[in-house]
This record gives structure tokens, C-alpha cells and sequence, in this order.
């Protein structure tokens, strides 16, 4: 007959720490242990426990597991994730919210700006031509001219006035043909200058009613 004590290791496994030849007593197995969880078990023919007990109260024998450790570990990560989860989510929510405001914020200042020039201009017109009938233009926000129809399309003129602009021979800056000197390099120019560009200002005189 062989009979065994066995106790829990740190890894939560069972472990062998004492044989002996025939059953013994729990005062006679566990003099002199230490505090823990024993169980003494007969292993012929098969394994079956005899008695179990414990030395010094429960809370004492129990050891530091490090499985528990990691999984304590992994779920702190876990709710730090999640935190950082939420954290992102309410800064894209907040940040989609500004980006809305910014553009409400932008499309009432140009409503403005388009009130303002509306009346500046019915009060002292500024003088822009259209570059297609070079006819003053009623208003500089209207998408198309009010005498010949055609396409008033900002950013086309200034690129094209860009393309009909000349260089400056020294650091090739975008320079106009009234320009004596670079206003990048502060060289003086020897270009030929020329005028005419898409859009000319000229002064027009309010037209009284009669």
C-alpha cells in the first residue's frame, strides 16, 4: 500500500511531499507543516483521498498564484482599453461637433461678406469687368455675367492671370509687368513688361436714374 501527502503549489498544481507505507494520522502527517491545504490519498489500487485538512486558518495557506497574477494584469489592460476606447470615441464625437460648428461659423461669415459687398457695391460700385464683353459687373458673386451670360469663374482669372504673369530672372517669383523690383529677392527687374489681364478694374461712376 503506498499512501502519499500532497498539497497545492504557487501554480495551483498538485504536489507530493511526503510517503508513507501505511495510513496515518492528520497529527502524525501534518506536525510541524506549514499553514496550507493537505490532503493525504491511497494510490493502490487507485488514487482515493483518505482525509483532507487544513494547518492555520484558510487565508494563510493560500499562496500567490501567478495565473491569477496575469489575468489580474490582463483585465486592468482590458478596462484601460476600454477606457481609451471611450475616451477616442467622445474625442471624434466632439471633434465632428466642432468641425460642423467651424463650417456653420464659416458659411455665416460669407454670408456676411456677400451682404457687405452687396452694399458697397450698390452704394460705390468697385469697377470689375467681365473678361468676356468687358461690361461692368452688377455684382461680384453672381455666378454669371448679367449682360452676355457667360461664366464668372474666379479661380480660372487668377490662374490665368497667374500663366500670363512673368518671373523674376533671379529666384523665378511670380512678379507683375509694373514691378521694377522683386518683392521676394529685392533684385531689380530688366523684363519687358506688357498689359492686359483677364480681369481689368477700371472706375465706374454710379449711373443716375432718369
Amino acid at each position: 500500500m503506498a499512501i502519499i501527502l500532497q498539497t497545492r503549489n504557487a501554480e495551483n498544481e498538485f504536489d507530493t511531499i511526503a510517503r508513507f507505507d501505511r495510513p496515518v494520522s492528520k497529527e502524525e502527517a501534518l506536525a510541524n507543516r506549514d499553514p496550507g491545504h493537505y490532503w493525504l490519498k491511497e494510490t493502490n489500487p487507485r488514487f482515493k483521498t483518505i482525509w483532507e485538512a487544513w494547518v492555520g486558518e484558510p487565508s494563510q495557506g493560500r499562496k500567490e498564484n501567478p495565473w491569477l497574477r496575469k489575468i489580474e494584469s490582463l483585465r486592468k489592460r482590458t478596462n484601460y482599453l476600454a477606457w481609451g476606447e471611450g475616451a477616442l470615441a467622445l474625442g471624434e464625437v466632439v471633434g465632428f461637433g466642432l468641425t460642423a460648428f467651424k463650417f456653420i461659423n464659416n458659411d455665416q461669415r460669407l454670408k456676411r461678406v456677400e451682404s457687405i459687398v452687396a452694399a458697397i457695391n450698390a452704394r460705390t460700385p468697385i469697377g470689375f469687368v467681365c473678361p468676356t464683353c468687358q461690361q461692368p459687373l452688377l455684382d461680384l458673386i453672381d455666378p454669371y455675367c448679367g449682360n452676355c451670360g457667360s461664366k464668372l469663374d474666379w479661380t480660372d482669372a487668377r490662374r490665368a492671370n497667374r500663366l500670363e504673369s512673368q518671373f523674376c530672372p533671379h529666384c523665378f517669383c511670380p512678379v507683375k509687368p509694373t514691378q521694377h523690383f522683386c518683392t521676394q529677392c529685392g533684385k531689380p527687374l530688366h523684363i519687358q513688361t506688357y498689359s492686359g489681364t483677364t480681369f481689368q478694374f477700371v472706375p465706374v461712376r454710379p449711373r443716375s436714374m432718369q
